[in-house]
């Protein structure tokens, strides 16, 4: 995937996620972050990190769906 400016600040205001988060998912510091959703620098170089941070995200959003689903469902009789 070809990360720009818009789909990490689209990334960052999807799951409530702060810079310092995705910062420490990426290996990078927080203003780097910054400077990466303010089109400051080229996100080319962060591309496959970044891609590996939003499945891992997909992923335990999906778990935590299926728990919730689990937990609501052992209600019902």
């Amino acid at each position: 995937m070809a990360w720009t400016a818009q789909k990490l600040n689209n990334l960052k205001n999807h799951f409530a996620l702060t810079d310092k988060q995705i910062g420490t998912a990426i290996q990078e510091r927080t203003f780097m972050v910054w400077k990466m959703r303010n089109g400051v620098i080229d996100l080319a170089k962060y591309e496959s990190r970044l891609s590996g941070y939003l499945k891992a995200l997909k992923a335990a959003k999906r778990a935590e769906m299926d728990a919730m689903a689990d937990f609501f469902l052992s209600f019902e009789d």
